[in-house]
């Protein structure tokens, strides 16, 4: 039996939460995973083409300027470079030129003295590569290019890099803000949904907890209209009456059975009831022993055919499967009832299965031999005086066959759908056999639990069951 410890782990750790909370949960879950995502992609491609504007205008801004100003006083170089509008929409810029020596020349921009120091240094150590290049030194703080001017001085001009970051950060923060707002949208709509998916379900667990044997025929109602409810409907309406079917087939069971065990009671209690009423001789009370014998016999055999069934429909019956010879089989099952067929006036006639390899058939011999006997059984009691029943066994395909024929009056059309029911009888077999009408049906739960089954048919005079049964390879 499993524990709830054990039923919460097997259902995750989310296991606990009602469907419609789980659902909510996992579609936040994923629209927080990919917002995240989406966004860390933006960012990045934001941040790589903010850089690689920032480098082109700073490449075409000293450019321009070390163009422009050839002869230019190193002051108003200065201030043409932090005021050149290309590299200025960036924020504020620094520009120094630099001696032919690496001195510091001239400086312009509102930063501090180190920071220029650090741009210098950065800038000598590059000073013999490609100077339409834009560097980045050390540290991330300034993003710059050079290029010599004509008289051998070095002009820098440079931007912090926290511009390109402060370019970003508006793009950031609508991101940002982006995901509280689309959560709780997200949220709200998820759970409208949830609701509506779950609420069928809800309605099955209202229609169960008003669901007893006696309303077990009614119908559910549900609101929701589409195709998936429609068949749920559907599929719950039609378990609903195969349950209700079975409640009448296991009253009518209970009512026959009830029936059948007071018929023998009642015979022996009349009987017993005259001989009381009166002064028996000797021979009466021996007809009465008999009788009571022959009653209390009857209602053992019942007995253990209910026993039989229960344990067949209930899948409680085992079997010790082992291979026969299908011609032993038969003709066991014909021994069992020649007393019954001699009794009713009637001749058995086997056919036994001739072909070259022998025939053999795997299973219970004692249930086989019951299912078979059972067949034999039915046939007698229908069989008219002095006429015989065909039983044969013969092999078709990958099965192997036993038929009983018989020449009676044949299985009433009304009762052929359900004639392996239980207590389905005609009522000249209830005047004249007394049968218990448990006799097919438990054939057939035989057959079932072999994997066969049974086959009936009406012919022309009297009618036919096959049982058929899977074919064992001979060893």
């Amino acid at each position: 039996m499993s524990t709830p410890a054990f039923e919460n782990g097997r259902r995750g750790w989310l296991g606990w939460l009602p469907l419609r909370v789980r659902i909510t949960l996992w579609v936040l879950a994923i629209f927080a995973v990919v917002h995240v995502t989406l966004s860390l992609v933006v960012v990045l491609f934001q941040r790589q083409a903010v850089h690689r504007d920032i480098r082109s205008d700073l490449r075409k801004t000293v450019e321009d300027v070390a163009r422009e100003s050839q002869a230019e006083l190193p002051g108003l170089l200065m201030i043409r470079a932090v005021q050149h509008d290309r590299a200025a929409q960036w924020g504020p810029l620094a520009a120094l030129v630099l001696g032919e020596d690496g001195a510091l020349v001239t400086k312009a921009g509102p930063y501090e003295e180190q920071q220029f120091v650090a741009l210098r240094n950065h800038a000598m150590q590059r000073a013999g590569e490609d100077r339409a290049t834009v560097f980045e030194p050390d540290g991330d703080e300034f993003l710059y290019a050079m290029t010599p001017l004509a008289d051998g001085r070095l002009l820098v001009i440079a931007v912090p890099a926290a511009e390109m970051r402060r370019a970003i950060d508006p793009i950031t923060f609508v991101l940002l803000l982006a995901l509280p707002i689309g959560l709780v949208s997200t949220g709200v709509a998820t759970w409208y949904m949830a609701g509506l998916a779950v609420k069928p379900l809800r309605q099955v667990q209202l229609f169960a907890e008003e669901l007893s044997a006696e309303n077990v025929a009614r119908g559910i109602e549900m609101d929701e209209t589409s195709p998936e409810v429609e068949h749920l409907r559907e599929e719950l309406d039609g378990a609903m009456k195969r349950i209700g079917e079975g409640y009448e087939r296991q009253a009518r069971f209970l009512a026959n059975v009830s029936h059948e065990l007071k018929t023998p009671i009642s015979v022996v209690r009349t009987e017993a009831e005259v001989l009381l009423a009166g002064k028996p001789d000797e021979q009466e009370l021996r007809d009465f022993a008999r009788s009571a014998s022959e009653e209390m016999d009857r209602l053992g055999r019942m007995i253990e055919s209910f026993l039989l069934l229960t344990r067949i429909q209930q899948g409680t019956a085992r079997i010790k499967a082992r291979r026969h010879a299908v011609n032993d089989v038969l003709m066991e099952a014909v021994g069992y009832c020649a007393g019954m067929a001699e009794q009713y006036e009637v001749s058995i006639v086997p056919t036994l299965d001739v072909s070259d390899n022998e025939l053999r058939i795997e299973g219970n011999a004692d249930l086989l031999q019951t299912a078979i006997g059972n067949l034999i059984r039915n046939a007698i009691r229908f069989s008219p005086r002095d006429r015989t029943i065909d039983v044969e066994c013969f092999a078709r395909d990958e099965s192997v066959r036993f038929a009983v024929r018989d020449y009676g009056p044949g299985v009433p059309p009304e009762l052929l759908h359900r004639v392996f029911e239980p207590f389905t009888q005609a009522d000249d077999e209830r005047r004249r056999g007394r049968g218990t009408g448990l006799g097919l049906q438990i054939a057939q739960g035989i057959a079932e639990l072999h994997g066969g089954r049974i086959e009936v048919e009406n012919l022309g005079e009297g009618c036919r069951f096959t049982l058929c049964m899977p074919r064992a390879e001979s060893e």
